[in-house]
C-alpha cells in the first residue's frame, strides 16, 4: 500500500493533535471533578457549619434572655423595659433556633457520596435530632420556670429551674458537638478538594509528559523511516558516481522515495546497459585491444 511522504506528515501532525486533546479532555475531567468539590464546600459544606454556628449562638442569646427574665421576675419593682427587651430575645432566638434545625435537615435531605463524609451528615442528622427534642422540652421547662417566677411561687421556679438548667447544660454540650462535627465535614471536603487538586497537577503533568514522549517518538520513528531510504539512496548514488555501476537501491517505502529510487535503479541499469554497448562495440571494432 503506497503512502506519500505528505500523508505521513499529516499522519504524525493529527497524532500530536490527538494527543493534545486527550491531555486536555484528561486535564478537563479532573478540573470538573475540582469544581464540583469546591462547589460543594462553597454551597453546602461552609453554608452548613455556618447554620450550626448560628444555632449555637442563638440558644446561647436565648439562654441570656432567659436569665435575665428569671432575674427580673424576681425583683420587688421588676424593670417593665428590660422584662420586654428580654421577652422579645427570648422569643425570637426561639424561633431562630427552630429555623436553623430546619434548613440544617434541608441541608442534609440528600446525603453526601462520599462515605466519609456521608457518616458525618448522618451524625449531624442524630445530633439535630436530639437538640430539637431537648429544646422543646427545655423551652417548655423554661416557661415553666419563668411563670412560676412571676408568680412569686420561688419553690416551684427554684425546682423547675434546676431542671431547666440541665437541659441547658445537655443543649449546649449538643450545640458543640454539632459544631465539632460540621467542622469536621468543612475540613474534609477541604482535604477532598485539596487532593483533586494535586491529582490535576499530577495527571496534567504525566499526561503532559507522555504526550511529549508519545509524540517525540512518533516523530522520531516517521523521521528516521524518512531519512533511512533517503541515505541508502544517498550511499547508491555516490558508489555509481565511482564508476560502481552494479550498485543498485535495496527495496525501499512504497512513496515517492521508492519512487525515486526505482528511477534510480532503471537510470543505473540503463548506464550498465550502454557499458556494456560500448564494450561490445570496441571489441568488434579492435578486435586485437
Amino acid at each position: 500500500m503506497k503512502h506519500s511522504i505528505a500523508l505521513k506528515i499529516f499522519a504524525l501532525a493529527v497524532g500530536i493533535i490527538a494527543l493534545t486533546v486527550v491531555v486536555a479532555v484528561l486535564t478537563n475531567i479532573e478540573v470538573i471533578g475540582l469544581g464540583r468539590n469546591v462547589a460543594t464546600v462553597a454551597q453546602k459544606t461552609i453554608p452548613l457549619a455556618a447554620r450550626a454556628a448560628d444555632l449555637n449562638e442563638a440558644g446561647l442569646f436565648r439562654r441570656i434572655a432567659f436569665e435575665r427574665l428569671y432575674r427580673e421576675y424576681g425583683e420587688p419593682e421588676p424593670d417593665v423595659k428590660a422584662i420586654g427587651e428580654a421577652k422579645t430575645n427570648f422569643d425570637k432566638n426561639t424561633l431562630r433556633v427552630y429555623e436553623m434545625i430546619g434548613k440544617i435537615r434541608e441541608d442534609l435531605r440528600v446525603l453526601p457520596d462520599d462515605p466519609e463524609e456521608r457518616e458525618l451528615a448522618a451524625q449531624v442528622r442524630e445530633v439535630v435530632s436530639r437538640i430539637e427534642s431537648s429544646f422543646r422540652s427545655t423551652t417548655d421547662l423554661a416557661n415553666s420556670t419563668l411563670a412560676a417566677r412571676r408568680a412569686g411561687d420561688r419553690a416551684k421556679a427554684k425546682e423547675l429551674m434546676e431542671f431547666t438548667f440541665k437541659g441547658q447544660i445537655e443543649l449546649r454540650g449538643l450545640r458543640s458537638k454539632l459544631q465539632e462535627i460540621t467542622y469536621q465535614m468543612a475540613e474534609l471536603s477541604a482535604q477532598s478538594a485539596e487532593k483533586r487538586k494535586n491529582r490535576v497537577l499530577i495527571s496534567s503533568s504525566a499526561t503532559t509528559l507522555l504526550a511529549v514522549v508519545l509524540g517525540l517518538g512518533a516523530a522520531w520513528m516517521i523521521s528516521r523511516n524518512m531519512a533511512k531510504p533517503v541515505l541508502e539512496l544517498l550511499r547508491t548514488t555516490r558508489a555509481v558516481q565511482g564508476g560502481n555501476l552494479t550498485a543498485h537501491v535495496g527495496k525501499l517505502p512504497e512513496d515517492e522515495i521508492g519512487q525515486l529510487g526505482d528511477s534510480f535503479n532503471a537510470m543505473v541499469d540503463e548506464l550498465k546497459r550502454k557499458e556494456n554497448l560500448q564494450k561490445a562495440i570496441g571489441s568488434y571494432i579492435d578486435p586485437v585491444s
